[in-house]
């Protein structure tokens, strides 16, 4: 086997095998052997499925907790818009479901607290 030094690209540079050894076919490239019952690849493993992809962030999650802990549920919200936002998605909904329960349950606490007769009676 010659080694080339500098090492050439392109056309020039012809593999040679070593004693024993073949090189694939020309429509393969020369590396690993295709597994028993797959194609041959050039540049990696054809896989039999489609690569995973992730779903967007459900929304229901941030409607429950605002729902019980309000302000809490802005945590939740904050997380879930910025991971619909590295998917490239639309935030709104995350903001949607973050403020319509907590438009309810500020005033509701608004109101259980100060306005609601006998709402912050101590009995130190």
């Amino acid at each position: 086997m010659t080694d080339h030094y500098p090492p050439v690209s392109g056309a020039q540079y012809q593999p040679q095998s070593p004693a024993g050894y073949a090189y694939p076919a020309a429509s393969q490239a020369p590396g690993y052997p295709a597994p028993p019952g797959y194609a041959a690849y050039r540049y990696g493993p054809q896989f039999p499925y489609p690569p995973p992809t992730r779903q967007a962030p459900g929304w229901l999650l941030i409607v429950l907790v605002t729902s019980v802990a309000g302000i809490i549920g802005l945590a939740l919200t904050i997380s879930r818009a910025a991971e619909a936002r590295r998917m490239g998605l639309s935030t709104f909904r995350y903001w949607l479901a973050w403020a319509i329960p907590f438009g309810f349950w500020l005033p509701l606490v608004i109101y259980i607290n100060f306005v609601a007769p006998g709402g912050t009676t101590c009995s130190c």
